[in-house]
């Protein structure tokens, strides 16, 4: 095992059988590996800004018992494509090309990377509606391979949030778990603005939806005709619907 280290990032090196030595003319084993290491780092971080570079972990290896470099070789390509997950395993091909960019040979990579990041966990059980303070979290630094919601790593975007399902203990805090505390709920009496232009009438209504200002929800006006609208709210009790016709 070889460690290397790259613009201060700590990359483990895994080559089977292998040792620095394997160089011929300008192109390496060890210098396609660190090029390599240093594009998939640049990309883990990319895609996850809230990871640090000394949090992650790439190690690579030929997937062959030939990784040797022809003596024709003179360069080398390779694709990292955009959308692709850098957590966890990937294979990326490299190929080796003579002068005239000509395929020589094919050496497979396993790249194996990992990403720590901060979290943060309930400490008790917490009901839904109600509000998380700093006292109900604690924080964690986990890997990020598996995780596939939303998570909240920023304690601003937790504390004053409120639950909107039952969330056990231990658990790690998500978008599936927390919201903004809503301005109006469900089934909450509210003023309907019906606006036309200049226009303004205003009835009384009920909420069908919880939501923050600025959110559109449904509501139902009251007396006989009870009509189904669809508006912006507007302030804490209150919900524009804007008329077009």
């Amino acid at each position: 095992m070889q460690v290397i280290s790259i613009n201060k990032f700590i990359i483990i090196v895994l080559f089977s059988c292998l040792s620095t030595s394997l160089a011929f003319g300008s192109v390496s084993v060890s210098s396609i590996t660190s090029e390599i290491q240093s594009k998939v780092i640049q990309k883990i971080l990319i895609d996850n800004p809230e990871v640090i570079a000394e949090n992650i972990i790439v190690n690579i290896k030929p997937n062959t018992l030939n990784p040797s470099i022809p003596e024709n070789c003179h360069s080398y390509s390779y694709k990292i494509f955009n959308k692709s997950n850098l957590l966890g395993r990937t294979f990326i091909p490299v190929y080796l090309l003579d002068k005239n960019n000509k395929r020589i040979k094919k050496i497979p990579l396993i790249i194996d990377s990992d990403a720590k990041a901060i979290f943060y966990r309930t400490n008790k059980k917490i009901k839904i509606g109600n509000m998380i303070k700093k006292q109900d979290i604690y924080k964690v630094t986990e890997s990020l391979i598996g995780k596939s919601n939303i998570i909240y790593n920023k304690i601003d975007n937790i504390v004053g949030k409120e639950a909107k399902i039952n969330i056990l203990k231990d658990s790690l805090l998500t978008s599936q778990h927390i919201r903004s505390i809503p301005d109006i709920y469900k089934g909450n009496n509210v003023l309907i603005v019906l606006k036309k232009g200049s226009l303004e009438l205003k009835t009384k209504g009920k909420s069908l939806d919880d939501g923050i200002i600025g959110d559109k929800i449904m509501v139902q006006t009251l007396g006989m005709s009870r009509k189904l609208l669809k508006g912006e709210i507007i302030d804490k009790d209150k919900v524009q619907v804007n008329i077009i016709n």
